[in-house]
């Protein structure tokens, strides 16, 4: 086995693989199967894995699966099994993430949080506030901790894909993508916790269609869709902050440079014009309102309703702008 305090991602190839495969009897020893991986034809290892055991299929008029996704496929009688070779290779989108099954099937996914860390205090935190909560809050919730003798842990969650970027058929669609995501900020900052790295890849929904990226299929997903089944939450805590519990929001600014965190998809200019410090919460509603933005600013004609929350939301005025509580 490799070193447990050696960090995935400061590996690369097949020796990252490698990694996460010399974890697989410890993880079987603690109820969970690590999806095995993928060869191609030179004998070189693929980013993809394949699960291992049968996968649990949901009928999805009888049986919400929560806090667990519903699988892409045909509608099989409850409770019947989905064999591995029906399942599509996946891969994560992270080295510290990888994909596996619990003792009956269903999907998770397992990521290392290093110990002594904002991302390890929310993530305990997470936990303490339960699957039930943070669903209704449509932040995805921490199944369980899995701790070793390291400088990290593993972190177990239900496995959520991805959004689709072109899965939204309906206004209604759009609106309670929408809903999801202002409710999750509003949550995370009741809770005094900013996330920092707001984009797209960071929002997943409880459907898995295999590989990353792919466009569900059309018919199980848009019923599941027409049916208000298909949630939406908010991952990655990875650059997240949470300050103390009392602390008012006024109170909590941070340093120019910590702006420069996460992804930078959507270059926010707080801090652009010399600013020492900046409001890290009307920060991430700006990241927010510029994911809005680009993926649904042009349905502004079908819901007028939209151009003065998304103007708001990214107003170059930070005392102007909406609060998350505001904008939903």
């Amino acid at each position: 086995m490799l070193s447990e305090n050696v960090d995935p991602r400061d590996l690369e190839g097949d020796v990252q693989l490698q990694w996460w495969h010399s974890w697989a009897p410890w993880f079987v020893g603690r109820g969970y199967h690590l999806h095995k991986l993928v060869y191609e034809t030179e004998g070189e290892y693929t980013e993809l894995t394949l699960s291992l055991l049968p996968a649990m299929q949901f009928r999805e008029q009888d049986t919400d699966p929560s806090p667990y996704a519903y699988i892409e496929g045909d509608v099989y009688p409850q409770g019947a099994l989905v064999e591995p070779e029906k399942l599509k290779p996946t891969f994560p989108d992270s080295a510290r993430v990888f994909f596996a099954q619990d003792a009956e099937g269903r999907l998770v996914a397992i990521k290392i949080v290093n110990k002594d860390t904002n991302h390890d205090r929310i993530t305990r935190f997470l936990l303490q506030e339960g699957q039930e909560k943070l669903i209704e809050n449509c932040v995805l919730p921490i199944l369980d901790i899995l701790d070793v003798e390291s400088e990290s842990y593993f972190a177990v969650m239900p496995r959520w894909d991805i959004v689709p970027i072109y899965g939204f058929r309906t206004l209604g669609v759009v609106v309670a993508y929408m809903h999801c995501m202002l409710k999750s900020l509003c949550f995370l900052h009741s809770k005094n916790i900013i996330h920092r790295d707001i984009k797209y890849p960071n929002t997943v929904m409880n459907y898995c269609c295999g590989f990353y990226g792919r466009y569900p299929n059309t018919l199980k997903y848009t019923t599941l869709q027409a049916q208000g089944l298909i949630k939406y939450a908010t991952i990655d805590f990875d650059f997240a902050i949470m300050f103390p519990p009392g602390a008012l929001p006024s109170q909590c600014r941070l340093p120019y440079r910590d702006s420069w965190a996460g992804t930078d998809y959507f270059h926010i200019y707080d801090t652009h014009q010399g600013e020492h410090d900046y409001d890290p919460f009307a920060f991430d509603v700006a990241l927010l309102g510029y994911l809005f933005c680009r993926r649904f600013q042009h349905l502004t004609p079908y819901e007028p309703m939209f151009a003065l929350m998304l103007d708001k939301m990214v107003t170059r005025t930070v005392s102007n702008r909406f609060t998350a509580s505001e904008a939903l």
